[in-house]
């Protein structure tokens, strides 16, 4: 539950009584019951190795437990590290704030090129016929499903909305220096943050 300073208002009420009905009418709280079990059953199978120190749960609500050392349990705080992982850490507005912009923004920018390709293929299959693997490359992130993206966009809706009025500016930008060489900067910065993203970590 997040809790605000409008906790208590009626729209969030009645969210909440919506919330409830459908946690009794689907039977979620039975089904997480059942679910958690066998989560639990195949998560325990990771109990035996050097760094679990301990695997426990109710319901879908499962944890493992990551150590150093079993017989201390001492946390393993840097293990992330040691697997090859960059942990960064944050406080969550900035985290949002953050994949707002590298991982949501892409994606809908992949769901919007979809939507203009197809808008703009006609009956022969123009201009789609002509696509190569650019496109293809550009448009994996369309084919993900809307199911997986829903509480997404809707918990994070004010960064995802700040990144696409970011995006749009850059667009327009382009745009008005289409018959200039302003744009071989661009190109050049986006050449930049490209070798930085091929950059072995």
């Amino acid at each position: 539950m997040h809790a605000a300073t409008y906790s208590a208002h009626p729209v969030c009420c009645a969210v909440g009584v919506v919330n409830c009905n459908i946690i009794e009418e689907d039977g979620l709280v039975e089904r997480a019951a059942v679910e958690g079990k066998k989560l639990l059953a195949g998560l325990d199978e990771l109990r035996n190795l050097p760094n679990v120190g301990d695997v426990r749960g109710l319901g879908m609500m499962c944890g493992v437990e990551l150590v150093t050392d079993k017989s201390t349990k001492a946390p393993a705080i840097g293990l992330g590290g040691n697997l090859g992982a960059r942990p960064i850490w944050s406080d969550p507005e900035t985290h949002d704030w953050a994949v707002g912009i590298v991982s949501h923004l892409p994606q809908l920018l992949s769901v919007a090129l979809a939507r203009v390709v197809q808008d703009e293929t006609d009956e022969t299959g123009l201009p789609l016929t002509l696509s190569g693997p650019g496109l293809q490359d550009m448009l994996r992130l369309a084919g993900s499903p809307y199911e997986i993206w829903r509480d997404i966009l809707l918990t994070n809706t004010d960064n995802v909305s700040r990144a696409l009025d970011r995006l749009a500016q850059a667009v327009d930008y382009l745009r008005t220096h289409l018959a200039s060489r302003d744009l071989q900067q661009e190109f050049a910065a986006a050449n930049e943050l490209y070798r930085q993203l091929r950059k072995p970590s």
